[in-house]
């Protein structure tokens, strides 16, 4: 039940990833009017500037993110376990793809390929934390068992 549960988890967030995709108020030209009303005194380029940043920024977050949930929902599916996280980095990475399509078919939004590259930020990011966790754990794992068979050698 619980492999249900995660993968549910992974299927509302795709879901909210697309729903937010196709509203106007996530184009950059919505969040360049609200940014000019926040920061009055910044220059329209600088405006440009930040939008452009804070969005990228929210590319790398939203797929880190959501190549963890897809993760944790990898490792719980036995056919898939054994290589998680080359599959969290496929599935991530064919969400990050249909979404820009879906953004070109859009009459307010554009898709990028390079903003692919920047999602792509994000999954290896989540990648490389979750892989390093893992190795830790089984070093540390490791460690545990070597200390216990050098107690019982000594005894």
């Amino acid at each position: 039940m619980f492999i249900v549960v995660r993968w549910l988890y992974v299927f509302l967030y795709v879901l909210l990833l697309f729903i937010f995709s196709a509203q106007p108020e996530s184009s950059a030209g919505t969040m360049s009017q609200g940014m000019m009303s926040w920061f009055p005194n910044l220059s329209k380029s600088d405006i440009q500037t930040l939008v452009f940043y804070v969005r990228k920024l929210g590319h790398v977050l939203a797929y880190a993110f959501g190549t963890a949930i897809i993760v944790y929902a990898l490792h719980a599916t036995p056919r898939l376990r054994k290589n998680y996280l080359a599959w969290g980095f496929t599935f991530a990475l064919i969400i990050a793809c249909l979404d820009e399509w879906y953004q070109s078919t859009l009459p307010h939004r554009t898709g990028s390929i390079v903003d692919v590259f920047i999602d792509m930020i994000g999954i290896t990011f989540a990648i490389a934390v979750i892989g390093w966790r893992h190795y830790c754990r089984v070093q540390r794992n490791k460690n545990q068992g070597y200390d216990k068979e050098l107690q019982e050698n000594n005894k």
